[in-house]
């Protein structure tokens, strides 16, 4: 049960950032957005605060 949760939330969380991302005119690039997408999973997005994803 735990698990199905957790599969909707990562769902929504992607789905969602994906419709901003096309509602606000694409302002980062696809590679850009995968890379923030990809860390913010993997890292998590408090750790190092959302703007230190798309210096690197």
């Amino acid at each position: 049960m735990l698990e199905n949760l957790l599969i909707s939330y990562s769902t929504g969380a992607y789905f969602n950032s994906i419709v901003w991302w096309i509602k606000n005119d694409y302002p980062y690039t696809p590679k850009e957005m995968t890379t923030i997408l990809l860390r913010w999973s993997v890292k998590g997005h408090y750790r190092e605060g959302i703007t230190s994803f798309i210096k690197d």
